[in-house]
């Protein structure tokens, strides 16, 4: 079984909590240059990101490895936040959302 954390001599991941929605909200997610290639659009405000966070926090976690199906990723000087990270099953398609 793989640990809930993983971190090494530049990055952390880990599973993502309500508590890293202001961070993923400034460091990414309103920014609509960084969000242009993605499927979804810039998030207008930091309850859109929390609401973005509660269904990923409801979402059923998957049997390890790996044990959780969301990933927050960080810098591990710092904690500075990176982004988020899916990891979804080969049968995954945008045309499911």
């Amino acid at each position: 079984m793989l640990p809930e954390t993983f971190e090494t001599a530049r990055l952390r991941l880990r599973p993502i909590a309500m508590t890293d929605a202001p961070a993923s909200f400034g460091a990414y997610a309103q920014d609509s240059e960084l969000t242009r290639y993605m499927i979804w659009r810039p998030h207008l405000s930091v309850g859109e990101t929390e609401l973005y966070i509660r269904g990923c926090l409801a979402s059923p976690r998957r049997p390890a490895p790996p044990a959780s199906t969301r990933w927050w990723i960080e810098s591990a000087a710092n904690c500075a936040a990176i982004s988020i990270s899916a990891d979804r099953p080969s049968t995954w398609s945008s045309s499911a959302i």
